[in-house]
This record gives C-alpha cells, sequence and structure tokens, in this order.
C-alpha cells in the first residue's frame, strides 16, 4: 500500500502517513484520477498503473502520485474532510492485508491503515455480482454512486448510466439523475462522479458520449449542469502522455473555478431537474 504526496517519496517507498491539510491540497483545477489501463500511463511527468491514484493540476501540467491500492484496478474513490478515502476497485481489492470485493465501497484510514466497509453491494442489490465503479459524497453524508453494469432492487431496475444515493441510515437507494436526463443517445455507462459545492458533477464515461450537441472521449472529465442541463470540457484525454488513449475511471476534483453565474442547487433533492427522455 502507498500513501504519498510527491513521486520523491514514491520513489523512496512512500510514507503511508498521510493527511489533506485544507488549503495544502487545494490548486486551481486540480484533479485526483485513476485509469483502466495498466501499462503507458503518463500525467504531469508521472508515470502510474491502474492501481494508483495521480493528483494532477491542469493550470500546471504537473502530476504527483497520491495513493495506490496493492490489488483491485482502482475505479473509484473519494477524499473525507478528515483526511480518509473512500475507495472503489473494479475486481475484488486488497489494502494493508485487508480484502474486499469490487461492489463495496470502503474507507481507508491513512495513518491507522484501518480498512472498513461503508457499503456492500451484496446487501442492497438483488441482482448478483454488481461493481460499484463511481463514487462521491453528499454534504449530508448520502453516498452518490454509480454501478458497472445494470443492477436490481426486487422490481425496481437502475442503469450503470444513473447517478444513484444511497442513504446509510436507512440503507435505501434511489436514481438521483437518470442517464436519459445526462445524455443524448441511451445505455450511457458512468465510471467517475464526483458531486461538486454548488451541485454539479464532474463526470467521466466508459466510452465515448455525447451530452447535448458536446462530444466526449472516455479520458475526459466534463462538468455536468443538471438544472442548465449542460456540459463543458474540465480535463481533456489529451493531457495523457503516451500512445495509448486512456479512459479515466475514477475522479475527484480539488479545485474547479466557479460559473459566472450559478447559484447554489438544491443537492438533497434536485428537484429542478427536467428530463430530456431517451432517444433511440
Amino acid at each position: 500500500m502507498k500513501f504519498c504526496k510527491n513521486a520523491a517519496v514514491l520513489a523512496a517507498g512512500c510514507a503511508v502517513a498521510w493527511t489533506l491539510a485544507g488549503s495544502e491540497q487545494v490548486h486551481a483545477q486540480q484533479v485526483t484520477l485513476s485509469v483502466v489501463s495498466n501499462v503507458d500511463n503518463e500525467l504531469g511527468g508521472v508515470t502510474f498503473t491502474d492501481e494508483d491514484a495521480i493528483d494532477y493540476n491542469i493550470a500546471t501540467d504537473i502530476g504527483t502520485s497520491f495513493f495506490s491500492v496493492e490489488a483491485g484496478d482502482l475505479d473509484a474513490f473519494h477524499l473525507l474532510p478528515n483526511g480518509n478515502v473512500l475507495v472503489s476497485t473494479a475486481f475484488n481489492g486488497s489494502f494493508n492485508g485487508v480484502t474486499f470485493d469490487d461492489g463495496d465501497i470502503v474507507e481507508i484510514n491513512p495513518t491507522t491503515l484501518a480498512v472498513t466497509t461503508v457499503f456492500s453491494s451484496d446487501s442492497v442489490f438483488t441482482s448478483t455480482s454488481e461493481d460499484v465503479d463511481a463514487v462521491s459524497v453528499a454534504p449530508n453524508g448520502d453516498l452518490l454512486l454509480s454501478v458497472q453494469s445494470d443492477a436490481s432492487i426486487g422490481s425496481e431496475d437502475f442503469s450503470d448510466g444513473d447517478i444513484l444515493r444511497f442513504v446509510p441510515g436507512t440503507s435505501t437507494l434511489s436514481v438521483e439523475v437518470a442517464e436519459s436526463d445526462i445524455f443524448l443517445f441511451p445505455l450511457a455507462d458512468l465510471d467517475g462522479i464526483h458531486l461538486l459545492n454548488d451541485g454539479r458533477f464532474a463526470l467521466s464515461t466508459v466510452a465515448d458520449e455525447t451530452v447535448g450537441s458536446v462530444a466526449f472521449e472516455d479520458g475526459d472529465i466534463f462538468i455536468y449542469d443538471p438544472v442548465a442541463d449542460t456540459a463543458t470540457l474540465f480535463f481533456d484525454e489529451d493531457s495523457f502522455g503516451g500512445t495509448t488513449d486512456q479512459d479515466v475511471n475514477a475522479l475527484f476534483v480539488s479545485a474547479i473555478p466557479e460559473p459566472a453565474t450559478l447559484g447554489l442547487l438544491a443537492v438533497a433533492g434536485l428537484g429542478l431537474l427536467r428530463r430530456r427522455g431517451s432517444t433511440s
């Protein structure tokens, strides 16, 4: 396991003690991400694997190694205010010798190295072998997540392109934003979610997708406004080095320029959404 603040620490073997120190982590247009591929990965001067998360300053084009799981292909994470990190993996994963399922979301304490399960798909979904592939946290502590394949709870179905809300206290799951609200074409699949402070979402997708009239690649991160129903590019896949097109599959946005005119949204419910509806 590795928790790192920069590439020099990583090369030295990586000190495990790590803290999220308020403004120290906040830079203009800063994103932490991981990718699907295990080869030819380079960003901002840092090479990495699919088990690593990389801090990247978009304005300066500088990357630093942030943390790694021991195994499992990192495909979802979220940094908590207390310095802990929520993690899910594409395959059964492990950290500090503790194993967890690809449908689990675990909380890792970087100081004590404790691993705690905060969400288990097996205890929520009635469909089997569900894999969580994106996670974010709402201001009230609810989990916003997406799954790798369509899922169900009894007769209620969920799409892999939906943003879902899980209420830990009641263990209830509902659709926060449906894929038909976001994407021009049906059957889109989300694999990266971060709810921003103003109610917009930073999103990435498994395949190239179109939002409104704007096309995005699977290695892009775009900002989606659910009230205005608009999307803008935040991170460009072309920022990656190497010769392989990369697919972003986990993300956390530390800082982003605020829009010129956009009030705070009611992120507890997002009741103002207008539906585009599916098109065939």
